[in-house]
């Protein structure tokens, strides 16, 4: 067999081979390029719309903060405007009664807060409204817009209590890509803002200062001194503290007052610049009963609602006595202050006895009186005198006329003692038929000025003080707003 040995064409072959490979290479990195390419520009739009978004942000961070300055500056000249209105209806030379009432001004100034309120509301409102039209320019085929706004809590029930607002807003950023599609990108922002009031209440400001009405007087000096310290302990802070020394007697405490004074005596203390409150009378005060009681210069403040003893309270002496309320005893009260070189005052509003008073010496008894006015807030069964150095001082126009009577007509008053009454009723005159018969024996006199009257009693009035009515400064803090933005919401 005859074999053919040409080798002419193969390399045409090869050839051909080679420009295949290489067309197919070609178009495999041509395509890759391609996808990349769409790719970078998909990711550049995609940068494109954060972008947008975060200048929305901008816009509406400076809108706000622009609107919410200009609505706070309103309020605040809202808010001067009417304290001002106030100052003027009140800072003349004779004003109106009701500017001597802390209610009223009270009223007046919450009614301002309420329009400060108001204003706050309506004007958050409306730049709310405006925030949701932040835009560069709807038609544009790159933008920027705000989504949606939400407020909380919601702004229709803010209140004074509120202390923070959430604003937050959705605000997107669009670009259309080549074949017309929007790429969106939404960013979150959020506006934490502190709500602070424009009236300062721990800073008041003397509007008008008044002396104090009777009843206030009243509540002055039978209201128990405010104190947290214990009796058994506050001779401890006689180094500490300044006089008066305020304590409390707390009810189920294991000391007596008559233990008590002991204690002070031998720390050296002043028991006269000593105030003992009282929670229970009979639990705290009397000891086997509540005769022979020495109080040596201490005063006692009752914050009892009502003081009730079974038997006798006599021989009680030297010290003071106060209590907002009817003292009813079921028995006698004799022999007060007797043979002591001290002064016992007793100021109540009431004073019940079943039997006897009688025998007081150096004794000044202040009824003042309560409403309503009934016969056994001041009432007394049988003897009632008085001996030397002794008082008796009533509010005459708070005493049940059967009791006034009873006092003309049975009250002894021996030598050296007074009679002082308080009524504003001037057709009220009493004139005791038991009294000494040597007109310098006996004093009595008769005051429609409620301050003079306890000042005859010897009731110390010097120190009361005068009622400020006051209004609260006006403020205008910064605002104080933290913004926070949410890139992957």
């Amino acid at each position: 067999m005859t074999h053919i040995k040409n080798n002419q064409g193969y390399a045409l072959l090869l050839v051909l081979l080679m420009i295949v490979l290489f067309i197919s290479v070609a178009a495999v990195f041509v395509n890759t390029s391609i996808s990349h390419s769409k790719q970078e520009i998909v990711l550049d739009k995609s940068n494109q719309s954060l972008v947008l978004a975060e200048m929305g942000i901008q816009h509406l961070e400076t809108l706000f903060n622009q609107k919410y300055n200009v609505l706070r500056n309103d309020i605040y000249k809202q808010v001067q405007d009417e304290i001002q209105l106030v100052k003027l209806e009140c800072q003349i030379d004779s004003p109106p009664a009701k500017c001597y009432d802390q209610n009223y001004i009270n009223e007046k100034i919450i009614d301002a807060k309420e329009s400060s309120l108001n204003l706050f509301k309506s004007g958050l409102i409306q730049i709310i409204n405006e925030l949701k039209l932040v835009t560069n320019s709807p038609d544009l085929s790159s933008s920027y817009k705000v989504n949606e706004i939400t407020v909380t809590p919601n702004i229709n029930t803010l209140d004074f209590s509120t202390e923070f607002l959430e604003i937050k807003a959705y605000v997107f950023g669009e670009i259309d890509n080549s074949s017309g599609e929007k790429v969106e990108k939404q960013l979150i922002t959020t506006f934490n803002v502190k709500l602070v009031s424009f009236f300062d209440d721990s800073d008041p400001i003397t509007l008008l200062s008044r002396p104090l009405t009777q009843l206030e007087i009243e509540t002055e000096l039978l209201s128990p001194p405010v104190t947290s310290i214990s009796c058994d302990v506050i001779h401890a802070y006689k180094d500490t503290m300044s006089p008066p020394y305020n304590c409390n007697l707390e009810e189920g405490s294991d000391f007596k007052l008559e233990s008590l004074i002991t204690v002070w005596k031998n720390a050296g203390m002043d028991l006269s610049e000593i105030n003992v409150v009282v929670e229970n009378w009979v639990e705290s005060i009397c000891t086997s009963n509540c005769n022979s009681i020495d109080l040596e210069g201490v005063s006692i403040f009752s914050a009892e609602q009502e003081i009730n003893l079974r038997n006798n309270m006599n021989g009680f002496a030297d010290g003071e006595v106060y209590f907002n309320g009817v003292f009813t005893i079921g028995n006698n009260l004799n022999n007060l202050n007797k043979n002591e070189d001290g002064n016992l005052i007793m100021v109540f509003r009431g004073l019940n006895t079943d039997n006897n008073i009688q025998n007081m010496t150096n004794t000044t008894m202040v009824i003042l009186g309560q409403s309503p006015i009934l016969e056994e807030n001041f009432k007394w069964g049988s003897n009632f005198s008085l001996d030397a150095g002794s008082k008796m001082c009533i509010n005459a126009d708070m005493i049940h006329p059967n009791s006034l009577a009873k006092i003309v007509s049975s009250v002894s008053f021996g030598t050296d003692t007074e009679f002082h009454y308080f009524t504003e009723n001037q057709s009220l005159v009493l004139n005791p038929v038991k009294r000494p018969s040597n007109t310098g024996d006996f004093v009595t006199s008769r005051s429609a000025d409620f301050l003079n009257f306890l000042n005859e009693c010897g009731i110390d009035v010097d120190d009361l003080p005068e009622v400020l009515i006051s209004y609260p400064r006006d403020v205008n803090i910064e605002p104080e707003v933290n913004v926070d933005v949410i890139y992957n919401p």
